[in-house]
Parts: C-alpha cells; structure tokens; sequence
C-alpha cells in the first residue's frame, strides 16, 4: 500500500528553432521540472552479517572466517522469527599493508507479522536488538536495519509517472503564453529517483510505518508556433 504526496516544481525556458526535414516548421523548448513523492508500507527488513578475517597471508585472512557462514545459517533455522531468506557474498579478499578477507549473510524478514500488531515498533525493536546480539556473539560487522517494499518498480515507476504528470501544467500555461501549444515530448530526463528512511542512507532514520520514494524529472516540450 503506498500514497502519494506531491511538491513544488519549477518551470524553466529555453529557446530555440528545431527543424524537422526541410525546415517546414518551428518549434520552441519547454523545460518543466516536475517533483513527486509516493509513501510505502515496508513489507520485509534486511539485516546484513559482516565477517572480517585478517592475516599476513591470504590463507590465514581465509582461516580467520572459519566456518561462519554454516553457523549462523544453523543459529537462524534453530530460533524464531525465522527469517525467509537468508543469502551469502564471499569471500573477497584484499590486500593492501596485510591481506583482509571478508564474507557477508544477508537475513530477509517478513514484516507482516509485526507491522500488523498494535506494538509493532516495540516488536521491531526486539528483533533489531537480537541482531545487534548476534553480531556481537559472532565479533561480526552489522549493516542495516534495510526496510523492503513488495514491489519496489511499481512504486518507481508509479513515482516517475507522477512527478512528470505534475510537469505538463506549467509547460502547457507557458506554452498558451507563447501564443503556442504542446507538440511534443521532446526529452525526459530523471535527475532523482531515491528512497528515505528506508536504512540506504546511514545518516538518515529508519521508518517502520512509512519508506517514501522521492522523484525529480526534467521534461523537455516542443511548442509549435
């Protein structure tokens, strides 16, 4: 379920002729800048494991991951909330002054069972706590919490449709201005296209009722004259 909210957008003009064939027409460009934000419930969270190896040799960074993978999958099936995916990356290996190996465990929650309850903040906080738990147990690195939307491009698209719905009015009353009409999109440019408070940016709060999905699009129209 998402909704939307839409914000100011900008009208910028530039002209110029534009020839089609033979020079058998005129045409001027439009520039609008249309802005639209669409607000989504989040229906899974991700919390992702880092294990961090070190050595002065590869084989010993290797050696310092041990067989960490199988244990947390193992810690995972054994407890509840059970997650519904768990996904592994690795190992990478680098080297710079000693060799550094290292190996991430993705854990996907469904959030279904939390966000529908009464104190589902409360209950997110416990699961987020028991992750920092288990990190701590395993010396490893946590990242996340990541909130997930169901259909992540249905909202994009549904988000960048909207933001260039909202560029057409202005365009449309400099275009009467003009003495003119609307032609013809000439170009669609997205200039933004992020998510907020869905854990992707560190520096900003993580939101269990609400992630938003935040568009900014430059439409370019041909006016006839």
């Amino acid at each position: 379920m998402y909704r939307v909210r839409f914000y100011k957008f900008v009208l910028l003009l530039s002209f110029s002729g534009f020839v089609y064939g033979e020079e058998v027409a005129s045409f001027s460009r439009v520039i609008s800048q249309g802005s639209a934000e669409v607000v989504a419930t989040p229906s899974h969270v991700e919390f992702v494991f880092v294990k961090i190896g070190e050595g002065i040799t590869a084989e010993e960074a290797l050696n310092a991951l041990q067989d960490f993978d199988t244990k947390l999958r193992l810690r995972f099936t054994e407890e509840s909330p059970r997650p519904v995916e768990i996904n592994s990356s690795g190992p990478f290996i680098l080297f710079k002054d000693k060799f550094t190996a290292e190996f991430r465990v993705s854990i996907l929650f469904s959030l279904s069972g939390i966000i529908s309850v009464t104190d589902s903040q409360k209950l997110f906080a416990k699961l987020w706590d028991k992750m920092r738990q288990v990190a701590s147990e395993y010396s490893l690195v946590l990242k996340g919490p990541y909130l997930k939307v169901q259909n992540k491009e249905t909202v994009e698209k549904s988000t960048v449709s909207m933001a260039i719905e909202k560029a057409y009015p202005l365009a449309e009353g400099s275009a009467t201005a003009l003495r003119g009409t609307i032609y013809a999109v000439d170009k669609i440019e997205i200039k933004e296209l992020k998510w907020l408070h869905s854990g992707e940016n560190s520096d900003e709060p993580v939101s269990l009722t609400e992630v938003k999905c935040r568009a900014e699009v430059l439409v370019t129209y041909l006016i006839s004259e």
